[in-house]
């Protein structure tokens, strides 16, 4: 469990400063305009791409999380009926039920939706790129044993431990985003330092959820020096300044 974390803490790494409540559209738009290396989405965000342009295989390619192969967490579309006394709409039921299962059926509706049939022996010839490949990884997991229910769509635990677990996995994410900000905060407070600017500094010091708080020789109006701010409040939300701060 601790080792999970430590890889966690080293993603936090590698995500951009204004990471926090970005549309995961937003975020496929940057893996395509080469603004980001990848992104960890479900297979819905192969849409963005295909409208773009972009094909499977050649310009963008579907993976396991590194680390994971062999492994697949799965949701699926579900489609509900209730209880019927009427044999006719019993009838009807088991008609729409079997037109759900049908191969072809299956075959068509995933190539279109961008996901994976939930039955394993339809054929992947419809498919691009990434739904072979994601129909290879979901027959080889459900042979392994090593298909598991998505926690986040309530497949895999109770709502209370799902919450539970959320909230320590998002602190230990967001604690490792903020030991940059409290070095940040620590090198301005006290006057301008008289060593070069550290590279991790930039212009909002707290730019989220304090937009208005920037560093001097911003366009804030702000006097130097700025307001102090406590490590507490450091938030995400960085962007780069191109002149260095006047003098006191």
């Amino acid at each position: 469990m601790a080792e999970a974390f430590n890889r966690l803490i080293k993603l936090r790494s590698y995500v951009d400063d204004n990471f926090s409540g970005r549309d995961w559209n937003l975020a496929s738009a940057m893996v395509i305009n080469g603004e980001a290396g990848m992104q960890m989405m479900g297979d819905w965000a192969k849409g963005e791409f295909l409208k773009a342009g972009k094909v499977p295989g050649t310009d963008f390619v579907c993976i396991r999380f590194p680390g994971t192969q062999g492994s697949v967490t799965f949701n699926s579309d579900q489609f509900a009926m209730f209880n019927q006394t009427d044999p006719a709409k019993q009838e009807a039921q088991v008609a729409m039920a079997k037109a759900i299962m049908d191969p072809v059926f299956q075959s068509a509706f995933n190539v279109v939706k961008g996901s994976v049939p939930a039955r394993t022996d339809v054929s992947n010839e419809a498919f691009d790129d990434c739904g072979k490949k994601g129909m290879a990884d979901l027959a080889e997991a459900s042979g392994a044993g090593t298909l598991f229910g998505s926690m986040a769509h309530g497949h895999a635990a109770p709502a209370s431990v799902k919450n539970a677990t959320y909230d320590v996995i998002t602190a230990a994410f967001n604690r490792a985003g903020r030991s940059r900000c409290r070095r940040t905060v620590t090198a301005w407070k006290g006057g301008r330092p008289s060593a070069p600017r550290p590279k991790f500094l930039k212009e909002g010091i707290c730019q989220n959820p304090y937009p208005r708080i920037l560093a001097p020789g911003s366009t804030g109006g702000r006097r130097w020096p700025p307001r102090p701010i406590s490590a507490r409040r450091c938030r995400t939300g960085f962007q780069s300044l191109s002149s260095p701060p006047p003098s006191p």
